[in-house]
């Protein structure tokens, strides 16, 4: 006797909702948000059920809908964040290039607190990781886009590129800029 799709269905959630759930907490670091998206995860996969072909095994199938909705979530708030905080890319850049000195190299005048402690691990101190993300969300969007899908979605360069429409020159710089944004936004707010 075949199984039903509800069948398959709640085998599929039996199976797989912890591996999702700890997957969505570990790149949102937000149980909420990670109950919310495995949630639409499963009603995204159950509407389109009838569109696997069982060419790939389901669990691959449901981690693909689930990064596509980390992403959307990352759009989304990135986007509403634009909207927030106006910052545009041409001040950003010309914040980052007072980091330099007229020839291009790193002005020493230019100095960074040391918020870096041996003894602290910041990526699991909460204070820190809402600091991080504030300072992730004030970047242009264009360079929040960049930091978002090269190291919380671990994405490949060439795709990034390709989606950003970025130039190889263009996305190291951005890469760069990006980073010296986010210490110097760091190096402002973070009171350990």
């Amino acid at each position: 006797m075949k199984e039903t799709k509800q069948q398959v269905f709640e085998k599929w959630v039996d199976a797989y909702t912890k591996n999702l759930l700890q997957w969505a907490n570990y790149k949102l670091n937000s149980k909420e948000n990670a109950e919310d998206l495995v949630q639409d995860t499963f009603l995204s996969a159950f509407k389109a059920m009838d569109n696997f072909r069982n060419e790939s095994n389901p669990r691959t199938w449901l981690f693909t809908i689930l990064n596509n909705k980390i992403v959307d979530y990352f759009r989304s708030k990135a986007t509403k964040r634009e909207v927030k905080t106006g910052m545009s890319e041409t001040i950003a850049e010309g914040l980052t290039n007072a980091m330099f000195s007229g020839d291009g190299s790193w002005d020493k005048e230019v100095s960074f607190s040391n918020w870096q402690q041996e003894d602290v691990k910041l990526l699991d101190n909460k204070a820190f990781l809402e600091l991080f993300d504030q300072c992730i969300d004030d970047l242009p969007e264009k360079w929040r886009d960049l930091m978002v899908n090269r190291f919380i979605l671990n994405k490949e360069t060439e795709i990034i590129r390709q989606e950003l429409n970025l130039t190889q020159s263009n996305y190291w710089q951005l890469i760069h800029r990006s980073k010296l944004k986010l210490k110097s936004c760091i190096d402002k707010m973070w009171k350990p």
